[in-house]
This record gives structure tokens, C-alpha cells and sequence, in this order.
């Protein structure tokens, strides 16, 4: 790709491209970085598929559709740029979340692009008795476990 590079709000840019040539085709996708809330700070990791796991929220008003995680000494904002049902809840730990990093003026963000791209235990349903329903979202939907007491 040939063309103008860019700071825009932060995140680097190619615009305007005026050369485009496809060297070759196929090969796969590069897989997920695992890494810490305190190290996805980073450039980096601008636009890198990350993923943070064992995390703890502990914000939902992080600004606009922003929420904040963490599983070492800071926190990591989490943004709905994409489309994504999950509503997270502080105090809720969750098995990973991941997603492009995203910068914005100076702000680095968490992009889950859709429902698999988080996974949490989301609710324990209230029973009585001996037995009792725990319902999850993972990584290909949600699953009902049913459990004894």
C-alpha cells in the first residue's frame, strides 16, 4: 500500500491510498496476544488482536460505551466500536476478553468485534433445592449448565 501516513486522533493511518498491490493471498490469520491490562497501554499493540484474561471490571461508565478491566496493576478500556450484546456489571469476573486495539487521542481500547469475542460466567440463577442453572457466554454462545448442590 502506497499513500499518505497519518496521525488521526492518534491511531496511525494510511489515507488516500493511490497503490494497492496484493503480494500474495491466503495465509491466516495471525493468531491472539495474550497480555496484561497494564501492557495493552502500549503502541505496540495499536491494532494488534489482544486478548486480556482473568479479568475483574471495574468500571461501566468508562465514557461513551467504555467499560474498564483489569488483571494486573491497571485498568484497560473496553469500547463498542463493533457490535457486541454483552453488558458487563463491576465486580463480574470474566474468563478473557479480546479484540484489535484501538487508539484514541492517546487512549488505548479494547475492540471485541462480536459476542465471541468475550467470555464471562454471567449470572448464577437463584434455586432452591438441590439443584441450580449457571448461565455463561463463551466464545460460540451461551450455555446453560445445570448443577447439583
Amino acid at each position: 500500500i502506497q499513500g499518505m501516513v497519518s496521525e488521526i486522533n492518534g491511531m496511525t493511518t494510511i489515507y488516500d491510498p493511490d497503490f494497492i498491490n496484493r503480494m500474495s493471498s491466503g495465509h491466516p490469520v495471525p493468531s491472539v496476544t495474550v497480555t496484561t491490562s497494564a501492557a495493552m497501554g502500549q503502541e505496540a499493540y495499536e491494532a494488534v488482536l489482544v486478548q486480556l484474561q482473568n479479568i475483574e471490571i471495574t468500571d461501566v461508565n468508562s465514557g461513551v460505551g467504555e467499560w474498564s478491566v483489569q488483571n494486573s496493576a491497571s485498568e484497560a478500556i473496553v469500547d463498542d466500536i463493533y457490535s457486541y450484546t454483552y453488558i458487563p456489571t463491576i465486580g463480574e469476573t470474566m474468563d478473557w476478553v479480546q479484540g484489535p486495539v484501538y487508539e484514541d487521542n492517546g487512549t488505548f481500547k479494547l475492540e471485541p468485534r462480536f459476542d465471541e469475542d468475550i467470555s464471562a460466567t454471567i449470572v448464577p440463577i437463584p434455586t432452591t433445592g438441590t439443584i441450580g442453572l449457571l448461565m455463561m457466554l463463551t466464545g460460540i454462545g451461551w450455555m446453560i449448565r445445570r448443577r447439583r448442590r
